[in-house]
């Protein structure tokens, strides 16, 4: 489907096709992981992890985890990760050693060291671009109740690189994979949010839009995930206000986004359906 409206050079003239709006789906995530003092973390000494959840939850890592291996958790069902997670069989073919399954209580930023029961080598990881992921961290729900929702989420995987002498890339999380309910699988990414100085209890806290500097910000554009333009801006925008890439579809955003507190800080495509696309919050 094409717009009418067009614009031209001397020697080439452009074609504006309509934006289609993607459907979105919007997911309340019970964890969030992230990586803490990275430039001191090791295979050998292991890494600092920090956890907030707002359930009881099982976590177990996984050492050495094949990369293909781990891509295919988008197409495990739910109920067969919770039990193979569990009792120890999941990846067992396809990893270099895992860790004890553990349990714990919700908790609010809690830091926990996690290392290899045995030494890794980075040799047996390989050399960029490795086929084996030097670790992966997922955490579950303990109890899941009947009333569920095929929306809830359920479990979030996490990829995390750990630099060695011969991958010198800095420890970090490479992706992460939220598993709902229902079994599909989404990938976190982050949304780019313009931030200002952080409005006090009763103020107006909303993020306002780079181009007009009045209306909030509403929508989303992909594929650069800037989060910075109202709806009646983006109407008149080719191309992103902040990184001049062209917009190619969007997603709105709600109201959480100007509300103070946190901004989303990042969003969930759906893997198994390229339409839906959704955000932690």
């Amino acid at each position: 489907m094409v717009s009418d409206r067009t614009f031209s050079t001397t020697s080439v003239t452009y074609v504006e096709n309509e934006r289609v709006q993607q459907r979105m789906v919007h997911v309340k995530s019970p964890f969030h992981m992230s990586i803490k003092d990275s430039k001191n973390g090791s295979l050998k000494d292991g890494i600092w992890i920090q956890i907030s959840s707002s359930c009881d939850f099982k976590l177990r890592c996984y050492w050495g985890v094949s990369r293909d291996l781990f891509h295919s958790c988008t197409v495990v069902p739910w109920l067969n990760l919770n039990e193979s997670v569990t009792d120890g069989s999941f990846w067992q073919d396809g990893t270099l050693m895992q860790g004890d399954l553990e349990t714990y209580a919700p908790c609010e930023a809690k830091r926990f060291h996690v290392k290899p029961p045995s030494t890794v080598k980075p040799e047996e990881l390989g050399q960029a671009p490795r086929q084996r992921i030097p670790l992966v961290v997922i955490l579950m729900k303990v109890h899941i109740s009947c009333n569920c929702l095929d929306t809830d989420v359920v479990a979030l995987l996490s990829s995390v690189h750990i630099k060695d002498e011969m991958v010198s890339m800095s420890t970090s999380i490479l992706e992460q994979y939220l598993k709902v309910a229902s079994g599909q699988t989404c990938l976190l990414q982050k949304l780019y949010v313009p931030t200002g100085e952080r409005a006090e209890p009763g103020e107006d806290c909303r993020v306002p839009c780079v181009v007009c500097q009045v209306a909030p910000v509403t929508c989303a554009l992909l594929p650069c995930r800037h989060t910075c333009v109202c709806e009646s801006c983006f109407k008149e925008l080719v191309t992103c206000p902040m990184c001049r890439s062209r917009i190619v579809t969007f997603f709105k955003v709600d109201s959480a986004l100007n509300q103070c507190g946190q901004p989303p800080a990042s969003e969930a495509s759906d893997r198994t359906s390229g339409q839906r696309e959704g955000k932690e919050s």
